[in-house]
């Protein structure tokens, strides 16, 4: 009996001693925590505040695929804006460029708007205000208020009604004091909100002259 009891023991030893306990190995856990790191920064860098909702564009029937900044001074960017937007808006077709200078109040507005008409594109070439002249060769839309204006210049075309929106939706500008419209390789033509004899209503784009 006595043997037998040992003989136990010594199985039984063994047959603990067999099973090894085990190892956490931190390589396995690695590989996860950078896939982690890599979706956080993703997440980040999708995240990107560039003060244009791709969302509400799309609402306004605007597809915009990608946003870019863009970092070159432009003419506008010296008259102490109080914040500036310049963005390559990358559509399925082509690229659009997206300005807004926003300023104090409406005096610093105009000068700039009226400085950047005498200093107009790459080669600073002077216009004349309400002038139907024909400004650079791609589409481009103009919309002015009293704090701000914005400037969309692409060679696809430009649907006014559709960028009008987008700006309603992105910031609340319904009304401008003026909007500047030019098809590719035609002049411009400006216009205001006015209210219709007929209608009463202030959402009318009346075509502005340069005799007004």
């Amino acid at each position: 009996m006595k043997h037998l009891l040992i003989l136990f023991g010594i199985v039984l030893l063994t047959s603990c001693g067999g099973e090894k306990e085990k190892v956490l190995d931190m390589d396995d856990i690695n590989p996860k925590a950078s896939n982690d790191e890599e979706g956080k920064k993703g997440q980040k860098e999708n995240a990107i505040d560039y003060g244009f909702d791709i969302w509400l564009a799309e609402k306004a029937g605007i597809t915009v695929m990608e946003i870019d900044t863009l970092g070159e001074p432009m003419f506008v960017d010296r008259f102490q804006p109080k914040s500036i937007k310049k963005l390559n808006l990358q559509m399925k077709d082509g690229v659009v460029f997206f300005g807004q200078w926003i300023f104090k109040d409406s005096l610093r507005t105009m000068n700039a708007f009226f400085n950047w008409l005498d200093c107009f594109g790459p080669n600073c070439k002077a216009h004349k205000y309400l002038g139907e002249e024909k400004y650079q060769s791609d589409a481009m839309l103009i919309f002015l208020n009293d704090t701000s204006f914005t400037y969309i210049s692409s060679a696809l075309p430009l649907n006014e009604k559709k960028w009008q929106k987008c700006l309603a939706l992105n910031y609340g500008n319904e009304f401008w004091d003026l909007v500047v419209v030019q098809k590719k390789q035609r002049k411009a033509l400006w216009y205001e909100y006015k209210i219709d004899s007929i209608k009463k209503e202030d959402t009318l784009f009346i075509k502005r002259t340069a005799t007004l």
